[in-house]
């Protein structure tokens, strides 16, 4: 009320009364003059301040009105980071968010959780599968608040990463967003053959396994190529475009092999996955030895039993194993093996109707064409596909033929003493 010389002394203590928290504690100049309190509310609210005077022996204590000082949320800058620059699809990559305060930092961190989702070339967002459960709680360490998310991703492209901040009573919302560039995964191919070694014609069932590099939500598709090559010569499609189970990872294809390949010189068979969106192609080759088919051969005869010095055609029948590109090209011999004489060296075969292969032998007669059992025998004589073969003995049974008999005489009239010649 009254100016002077005297000036106060003593203090002034500023305090919230909301929280009852004593702001500053400032000592009153040499002038009477009270120097400013600086101080950062730690939690936003509508907050009462007073300044209360503590009096010395010339002037009271008293006491300012209430003050009311609004604090609003702290805006919030939400920052991303991934653990990978360039990871594959499938595996597994951390995406740390940091919650920090946009404008002031102080003792109060943010509170609450961050969703983390992504987008891939521009589609509609999705939630990351992260390995805890989301939203994703945040936690300060030191002065640093963060929320991690380890998820992998599912295919190949270019991804945005959004965290969203939910707020909490003192920071508001936010989010951030980074790049995320994901590139197709190695795989691995497989192969194998059965039954190996095989035969000439023999069907024989490749087996291709495609293998991701790394495992995850999403599979290999596409197809499989199947080729052979035998001795550096050119790639020959066994099944040019074999479909991948993308559940298994496993394609098949079920071929023959044209020609004999010995295991000093055997076959290369390569499996080449095609790759697909999301996965590299790759390959594999296994070597696979095919030995020479085996055949039968069943020897029949035109007319059994026959006679001696009757005309017989004997006919000899090959079978294959399997049926396929390679066919039978030498000949057949036919032998008696009771003279040893040969009866047919090198008749050909033909196909008939029936997708047999038949030679036939019509020996002349002779006299070792004589009465008895002929055990006859048919041999293949082998080329590079089909081994020299003989067959089961066919018992050619020759009895002796029919014979009449005729007597003439010289003089069918004589006398006595008379010599006469006979004739049978």
């Amino acid at each position: 009320t009254y100016t002077g010389t005297t000036e106060p002394t003593g203090t002034v203590i500023f305090a919230g009364t909301l929280t009852s928290t004593t702001l500053c504690t400032i000592t009153v100049s040499t002038a009477g003059t009270v120097p400013a309190c600086t101080y950062a509310f730690p939690n936003a609210a509508t907050h009462t301040i007073t300044a209360a005077y503590s009096g010395d022996t010339n002037f009271p204590k008293t006491t300012s009105t209430v003050l009311s000082q609004t604090v609003n949320q702290s805006p919030t800058t939400i920052t991303v980071v991934s653990s990978s620059s360039n990871p594959s699809v499938n595996q597994a990559v951390t995406f740390t968010a940091t919650v920090a305060p946009a404008t002031y930092a102080g003792s109060t961190f943010p509170t609450g959780t961050v969703t983390f989702t992504y987008s891939v070339n521009g589609a509609s967002a999705v939630n990351l599968s992260c390995t805890v459960s989301q939203p994703v709680s945040v936690s300060t360490l030191g002065t640093v608040t963060t929320a991690a998310c380890t998820a992998p991703l599912p295919s190949q492209g270019s991804y945005t990463i959004t965290a969203a901040y939910s707020g909490d009573k003192n920071f508001l919302q936010g989010s951030g967003q980074a790049l995320q560039t994901v590139a197709g995964t190695a795989t691995t191919t497989s192969l194998i053959a059965a039954p190996s070694p095989s035969t000439v014609n023999q069907p024989v069932l490749f087996t291709a396994t495609i293998t991701s590099t790394v495992k995850g939500s999403t599979n290999p598709t596409g197809t499989v190529a199947f080729t052979y090559s035998l001795n550096g010569g050119a790639s020959v499609n066994l099944c040019a475009a074999a479909a991948l189970a993308s559940a298994t990872g496993i394609s098949t294809c079920t071929a023959s092999l044209p020609t004999a390949a010995t295991s000093s010189a055997p076959y290369t068979i390569t499996a080449r996955y095609s790759g697909d969106a999301n996965f590299v192609t790759s390959s594999s080759s296994v070597t696979q030895t095919v030995n020479p088919a085996p055949l039968t051969i069943v020897v029949t005869s035109s007319l059994s039993p026959s006679s001696v010095n009757q005309a017989v055609t004997f006919a000899a029948t090959l079978t294959l194993a399997n049926s396929g590109a390679a066919q039978p090209t030498s000949t057949v011999s036919f032998k008696d093996t009771l003279t040893g004489a040969t009866l047919c060296a090198n008749a050909s075969l033909t196909l008939n109707a029936n997708n047999a292969y038949m030679a036939s032998c019509s020996p002349p007669v002779t006299n070792q064409w004589t009465a008895a059992t002929h055990p006859i025998t048919a041999t293949y004589n082998g080329d590079l596909n089909f081994p020299a073969t003989t067959s089961a003995v066919f018992p050619q049974i020759v009895t002796a033929g029919p014979t009449t008999a005729t007597l003439a005489s010289d003089l069918p009239i004589s006398v006595a003493t008379q010599s006469v010649t006979f004739t049978a």
